[in-house]
């Protein structure tokens, strides 16, 4: 009888431990938690501010001048970026280098990358549902910003804020390339 005894306490105590680590698991997992802070009616923006191999991001050219697209693409990959296409489009009075496009899935990595751009617009389309960002070349445009002229231009603008009628979920920082004094 005490063998019995035995036997049932550790399998007990097994399923215990197997339903804690269950819960504990299901818990941190929870994506509903990330909403905690919404209202209703807000919609949730995600305000980290990921590595570049981690965007994908598409580029138009609104200028008249051919193959910028494809110019951006290449800058934009040699910083890590996924470049997943490019193409024309007209934009009627684009006058800054660049606009940038994004939803509230990407609205940290489109503040980011705007960072490359001198003057560039940010556009944020709540009911966009993708994570992708749109880079739009407008005909101020001359060049994109090198990693150094990114980061002074992110401490410029400072870090990304969520806009009116939006609740922020993620607050993540990117990891940018460090420097050593010689």
């Amino acid at each position: 009888m005490r063998l019995a005894r035995v036997r049932a306490l550790i399998i007990i105590g097994t399923l215990a431990l197997v339903a804690t680590a269950t819960a504990a698991w299901a818990i941190m997992n929870d994506s509903q938690a990330d909403l905690a802070g919404c209202e209703p009616g807000e919609v949730p923006v995600n305000l980290a501010m990921p590595k570049p191999q981690d965007v994908e991001v598409r580029v138009f050219n609104s200028t008249k001048e051919p193959g910028l697209a494809g110019q951006v693409k290449a800058d934009l990959q040699e910083y890590g970026y996924k470049v997943v296409e490019t193409d024309d489009k007209e934009v009627e009075g684009l006058t800054t280098s660049a606009r940038i496009v994004y939803g509230p899935k990407s609205l940290g990595a489109g503040h980011v990358l705007s960072a490359y751009f001198l003057d560039a617009e940010r556009q944020f389309v709540p009911d966009r549902d993708d994570t992708t960002i749109d880079v739009i070349i407008g005909d101020g445009f001359r060049q994109v910003n090198t990693e150094s002229e990114k980061v002074q231009s992110l401490g410029e603008i400072g870090r990304p804020t969520a806009p009116p009628g939006t609740c922020e979920i993620g607050k993540g920082t990117e990891v940018t390339p460090q420097t050593s004094a010689s």
